[in-house]
């Protein structure tokens, strides 16, 4: 009976179902695999493979609401054969259900992050826009190469602040190096 309401789900007879289906399968099947709906958390504990284009293929599945019915990690002959058979086409497995609610509930944690982050500089007055776009002015003037600026003081600053601040006569003997060799790579 599994494979009569796969059809109906995967037309073309390739192997897989779009995740966004994957609910509304597991409810159409009969007792003992069906999980009705809502049941979107039960299946992300079956920890179920995501292939690429976000497919899922019928074996996995098949394989988990086995599992899930037997009650463990319990693994039947015919079907431990058959989730190593070579016929999978395009078996490319990215993620998994528990990995990508995961990465959901991740994305989330920093989306409210950010926010409150926002929240806390609007209240203080200062705009994050404008505190980002002059330290971006503030390091393009600083960036000056030495080769278009005589003295490359400024660049000998930056070239410190970004190497950990070696001490100055070494930067200044590095500079004169980096100046050279780059006189010369130009004649």
């Amino acid at each position: 009976m599994y494979y009569e309401i796969w059809e109906r789900y995967d037309e073309k007879a390739t192997q897989y179902i779009h995740l966004d289906n994957l609910c509304e399968f597991v409810d159409a099947l009969e007792e003992p695999l069906r999980i009705a709906q809502p049941n979107f958390l039960r299946l992300v504990v079956l920890d179920i493979p995501i292939c690429e284009g976000d497919r899922i293929h019928c074996i996995d599945i098949l394989d988990a609401l086995t599992k899930n019915f037997l009650g463990g990690d319990l693994a039947t002959g015919e079907l431990g054969d058959l989730k190593k058979a070579p016929d999978r086409n395009d078996y490319h497995p990215v993620s998994s259900l528990l990995k990508r609610q995961r990465e959901i509930y991740a994305s989330s944690v920093i989306q409210k992050a950010w926010s409150r982050y926002l929240e806390r500089n609007r209240a203080a007055g200062e705009s994050v826009a404008a505190s980002v776009a002059a330290r971006s002015r503030s390091t393009r003037r600083a960036a000056v190469d030495p080769a278009n600026n005589g003295d490359g003081r400024a660049f000998e600053k930056l070239l410190r602040e970004h190497l950990g601040a070696p001490p100055k006569d070494e930067t200044t003997h590095w500079l004169a190096k980096l100046s050279r060799s780059r006189a010369s790579s130009t004649s």
